[in-house]
């Protein structure tokens, strides 16, 4: 599976970017693991792993490109989320 190449604005000069496998999602704390299993099956995703970019924030298996961009603005708008991204790819250089 490949993702289109985005820029973050409208040269060619700005960063690329790419929506990678799946959604990063912040879900309600309170949810248990089953909750959260429940939520990615009724929604074709697979369990999420936690992240630590801060509480409640997941990386769920799912759809990858534009179609991911689509599943986080699908599952934001219908409030079981309390955030939502697509995976978002950038390219970074060795320091």
């Amino acid at each position: 599976m490949f993702s289109a190449g985005l820029r973050e604005g409208p040269t060619s000069g700005e960063r690329l970017r790419a929506a990678a496998p799946g959604v990063l999602l912040r879900l309600d704390t309170e949810w248990s693991d089953a909750d959260r299993e429940r939520f990615a099956e009724r929604h074709g995703l697979t369990a999420g792993t936690p992240l630590s970019r801060g509480q409640g924030w997941y990386s769920f298996d799912g759809p990858v490109g534009l179609d991911a961009m689509e599943k986080a603005a699908e599952l934001l708008a219908a409030g079981e989320v309390l955030d939502a991204s697509p995976n978002w790819w950038k390219p970074v250089q060795k320091k």
